[in-house]
């Protein structure tokens, strides 16, 4: 399933996007709605998933939207791996008794850490708590892609993407691998990580590859 990655759009656009897709990702720290034209983005027929990441916003803020979206019945929401344990804490209280799935993310924008330093990330993800680990890393080379790859051997639901021109593969190939889901971008200028790919080219290409 494509999960299509909604920052530094406008709410016109992204309600588009959400009413013709699968599967949404709302960048909050990418975008400036109103608590109004959330709740329209979460009760689109997409699935969503919610995020505000860490340095946009202040904790309350953050904590604030997040609860926003659960209360709303998000299907997924984000939080970064390293955030502190309060705020952690605090979304895995708030979410006992939702259906709402915890996703733990790592994000590493300049490279991918070795073969046995992804596995202890993974492991702290799950042992933390989540649902479902993200694992986003820089490519860098090919052992970088073979290193990102291996961790679909691991058991637990995840999501394992390489970024840049050179983590593409991981992309595409993700739901072949066992990935819940991949991301792509609405357009180019709306891309929200190195080396997105638009959600046009993403589907051309799983149907070249005979993805479904």
């Amino acid at each position: 399933m494509i999960c299509v990655s909604l920052g530094h759009i406008s709410f016109a656009e992204a309600l588009k996007i959400a009413e013709e897709s699968e599967m949404i990702e709302i960048r909050a720290d990418l975008l400036n709605f109103s608590d109004e034209e959330y709740t329209s983005l979460i009760h689109s027929p997409a699935k969503i998933v919610f995020t505000c990441r860490k340095d946009s916003k202040n904790s309350i803020d953050r904590k604030s939207l997040f609860s926003k979206a659960l209360s709303e019945g998000v299907e997924y929401l984000d939080l970064e791996i390293e955030s502190t344990d309060e705020l952690l804490d605090w979304l895995k209280e708030e979410m006992k008794d939702s259906q709402t799935h915890l996703i733990l993310s790592y994000h590493n924008y300049e490279r991918t850490p070795d073969s046995d330093e992804l596995k202890s990330i993974l492991k702290n993800c799950f042992d933390s708590g989540a649902d479902i680990a993200k694992i986003a890393c820089m490519v860098n080379s090919d052992e970088d892609t073979v290193n990102l790859i291996k961790l679909y051997r691991k058991k637990g639901r995840k999501v394992i993407l390489g970024m840049g021109e050179k983590g593409m593969l991981t992309r595409v190939a993700a739901p072949v691998l066992g990935a819940e889901f991949t991301f792509a971008a609405a357009n180019k200028e709306s891309a929200t990580a190195p080396g997105q790919l638009t959600v046009k080219e993403m589907r051309e290409l799983f149907k070249i590859m005979k993805i479904a």
